[in-house]
C-alpha cells in the first residue's frame, strides 16, 4: 500500500512539473526595449515645415543680392570715371566722395542683410526642431519606441589632432543596425501631420537649400 501511494505521489509531482514547464514555455519571452535611430538633418531638410517656410528667406536673399549687385555696378562706374580723371579735375573730389559713400553703404547693407538672414534662419531651424521633437515623441509612443538616437557621423571631419579627439569623444553611438533607422518612415509621418498655410507655396526639397549669407565685399 505504501509503495502504491509513493508511486502515485511521484506521478502527481511529475505531472505538476511537466505542466509548469509547459506553461513556462508558453509564456512569451520578455522583449528588449525598442530602440531607433534617425537622420535628423535629412528630416529637417526634406520636411515641409522647413521647405515651405524657407522659400520666403530664399526670395529675400535673392533680392538683397540683386541690390548689392546694382551697388557693385555703380561703384565700378564711379571707379572708371575716377581713373579717367586727373586728381586736379574739379569733378574728382565729388566723384571720390560718392564712391567712398557708396562703398560704405554697400558694406553696411551686406552686413545688415547677412545678420538678418542668419538670425531668421536660426529661428526657423529652432522652430522646426521643436515641432519635430514633439512629433518624434508621438511617433515613438505610437510605435512602442523607448529611445531614439541621432545617426552618428561615420567620418571624422578634420585633420587636426585635438579636434579629432574631440569628435571621437562626442560620438555617443558608434554602430547601429540599418533596421533601426526610422528616418524615411518618420519623414512620411512628419509630412502627414503638417498642412502648409494657403499663402505659402510648396517647394520641392531639391530646390530648398539652406540660405547662405548675402555676398559681401
Amino acid at each position: 500500500m505504501r509503495v502504491a501511494l509513493l508511486l502515485l505521489s511521484t506521478a502527481l509531482l511529475a505531472g505538476l512539473a511537466t505542466s509548469r514547464a509547459a506553461a513556462d514555455e508558453a509564456k512569451p519571452a520578455p522583449q528588449a526595449p525598442k530602440i531607433a535611430v534617425v537622420h535628423l538633418d535629412d528630416v529637417i531638410r526634406t520636411a515641409r515645415i522647413y521647405t515651405t517656410r524657407i522659400e520666403a528667406l530664399k526670395k529675400e536673399k535673392n533680392d538683397a543680392e540683386s541690390q548689392l549687385k546694382q551697388m557693385d555696378e555703380q561703384m565700378q562706374q564711379l571707379e572708371n570715371s575716377l581713373q579717367a580723371l586727373s586728381q586736379n579735375n574739379e569733378r574728382f573730389p565729388k566723384l571720390s566722395e560718392d564712391y567712398e559713400t557708396l562703398k560704405v553703404r554697400r558694406k553696411m547693407t551686406a552686413d545688415r542683410v547677412r545678420a538678418d538672414l542668419d538670425r531668421r534662419h536660426a529661428a526657423l531651424l529652432k522652430s522646426c526642431f521643436e515641432i519635430l521633437h514633439d512629433l518624434l515623441e508621438k511617433y515613438s509612443k505610437e510605435n512602442g519606441i523607448l529611445l531614439v538616437h541621432l545617426v552618428p557621423n561615420s567620418e571624422l571631419q578634420t585633420s587636426n589632432t585635438s579636434e579629432i579627439q574631440l569628435q571621437m569623444g562626442l560620438q555617443s553611438l558608434l554602430y547601429y543596425d540599418p533596421a533601426l533607422d526610422i528616418t524615411k518612415a518618420f519623414e512620411a509621418y512628419v509630412d502627414s501631420h503638417y498642412s502648409p498655410p494657403a499663402d505659402v507655396p510648396a517647394v520641392s526639397p531639391a530646390s530648398a537649400p539652406t540660405p547662405g549669407p548675402a555676398t559681401g565685399k
